[in-house]
């Protein structure tokens, strides 16, 4: 269930005030979560890539629409919309906002200009998860 954490970085995106936007964060947990009930995720997988460089993956996947040809919807045509919730995705997994331990897990996808191999990501996403899903099929 990505809805929640969704929710909260795009919206995010969109606060410039720091203390404002850690109230955000707050609101959004209280509300959906203890307010109306939603479940809280088990685990939170930040795949951290920088927006440029995710942007240069999209436009090379076959038949992926494109800012030039007009097809990209609002969030992927605004830049400034992309950094700000990168930004926001990356202060909330270093808040681990739900307070459990390990909840929010950042996995590298690049480093500096590079883009890992995506065995590489594959990798390190079945060495966070396996534990979890084998400790909850007991």
């Amino acid at each position: 269930d990505r809805y929640v954490d969704s929710n909260s970085g795009w919206q995010a995106s969109k606060i410039g005030d720091v203390e404002e936007r850690m109230r955000f964060y707050r609101w959004v947990r209280e509300l959906e979560h203890d307010e109306l009930g939603l479940p809280r995720p088990d685990m939170t997988l930040f795949l951290d890539m920088d927006p440029a460089k995710a942007r240069e993956l999209s436009k090379k996947r076959k038949g992926n629409a494109s800012a030039e040809d007009g097809n990209e919807d609002q969030h992927e045509s605004n830049d400034e919309l992309l950094h700000g919730a990168y930004n926001a995705y990356k202060e909330l997994a270093a808040l681990d906002s739900y307070g459990k331990d390990g909840s929010w897990i950042t996995v590298p996808c690049s480093t500096d200009d590079v883009i890992h191999p995506i065995h590489h990501v594959h990798d390190d996403i079945v060495n966070y998860v396996m534990p979890m899903l084998i400790d909850h099929s007991v």
